[in-house]
């Protein structure tokens, strides 16, 4: 009776720890670059971070911008994203993740701007797969007000320095509006608290 008690706290304790392992508070910058339908890349700098609300929820929120050089003409394009988070354990090493995200976009070319609004919402999976080694993926579908809407999925990865610093990649693909597809890599350095 007392190894299976024994050998319970030690297991509970176990999924405890590998669960702490994963930070839902964090700031992170990174490289961005876009590559579009019409064969425009764009590339630049961005910054994302989440801070927990207690067990479950979180906020998160991200900022990129990025230009482009094509034709002659200079493109400008910024986007916006502050969102609330629900996770849960699926087993001691993995939490299913949702998200819903209100979303800003600006484009500039030629002195002449733009400005659309959405959101995004999204589910998937986020596990550790080492001890210093993390991966997510996701499916999402993103709606804007004039541009229209499309269906995305993620791929990350964070390979962990140690308890606080990491190094974080991402793959996007699909279409984030309909008809128009585009790809997202991002890679950069992650601080988790």
């Amino acid at each position: 009776m007392k190894k299976s008690l024994i050998a319970a706290a030690l297991l509970a304790a176990s999924a405890s720890a590998n669960a702490a392992d994963m930070s839902y508070t964090y700031l992170q910058v990174e490289y961005v670059k876009l590559a579009e339908a019409f064969d425009i890349e764009l590339d630049g700098v961005g910054a994302r971070g989440a801070v927990a609300l207690g067990d479950e929820w979180y906020l998160t929120g991200e900022y990129a911008d990025t230009k482009a050089s094509e034709f002659g003409l200079d493109l400008n394009v910024d986007t916006f994203a502050l969102g609330l988070g629900y996770h849960s354990p699926i087993n001691a090493r993995a939490d299913f993740i949702g998200e819903v995200s209100a979303l800003s976009g600006k484009a500039e070319i030629l002195g002449y701007s733009d400005t659309d609004h959405g959101y995004r919402a999204g589910f998937g999976v986020r596990w550790q797969m080492g001890a210093h080694f993390e991966g997510s993926a996701t499916a999402n579908y993103t709606s804007y007000r004039e541009i229209g809407s499309g269906f995305h999925a993620n791929l990350g990865a964070q390979w962990k320095i140690n308890d606080r610093f990491g190094l974080v990649a991402e793959y996007q693909h699909g279409e984030y509006v309909e008809g128009l597809g585009e790809s997202r890599y991002s890679a950069g350095f992650r601080v988790s608290f």
